[in-house]
């Protein structure tokens, strides 16, 4: 995950601040990122962005996601979340929602970025070949 050091979190009684969101202090809550701030990770060519209440999942199809490996610049592959509604994230709300999806794929890019993330088609275009790594394919 990007972002700040744990270190200072680390044995400490710490909370996170004395903002409100949705009518309820933050101070009651541990956090470690504001509910503004976008924060990715990915990890074998399955992704997630996390910003609010809000989280996109990028997860092939045989670990449950819908995502096709070969088609990831293929926005189809991302799943919607409102996580503070649906904690188990059974509802993809990518259909429902799609300003909110491009709000948090637009984070994503800049996530790729700023971190060199090897993501898409742009993976490929960098060593002259339209093929993606073959440790990317589902086996």
């Amino acid at each position: 995950m990007s972002g700040c050091s744990w270190m200072e979190y680390f044995g400490r009684d710490r909370r996170a601040d004395s903002r409100v969101q949705n009518g309820k202090p933050l101070g009651e809550e541990y956090a470690i990122y504001p509910p503004d701030r976008a924060v990715g990770w990915e990890l074998h060519a399955q992704a997630a962005l996390r910003k609010g209440d809000y989280k996109i999942v990028f997860l092939k199809q045989s670990h449950g996601g819908k995502a096709v490996m070969n088609d990831r610049d293929d926005e189809g592959g991302w799943e919607l979340f409102n996580i503070a509604a649906d904690p188990g994230e059974t509802v993809d709300l990518s259909k429902e929602k799609p300003e909110k999806l491009q709000e948090l794929l637009d984070h994503w890019s800049e996530y790729v970025t700023d971190y060199g993330v090897v993501w898409e088609i742009v993976a490929a275009d960098s060593i002259g070949t339209t093929t993606f790594n073959p440790m990317y394919q589902v086996l």
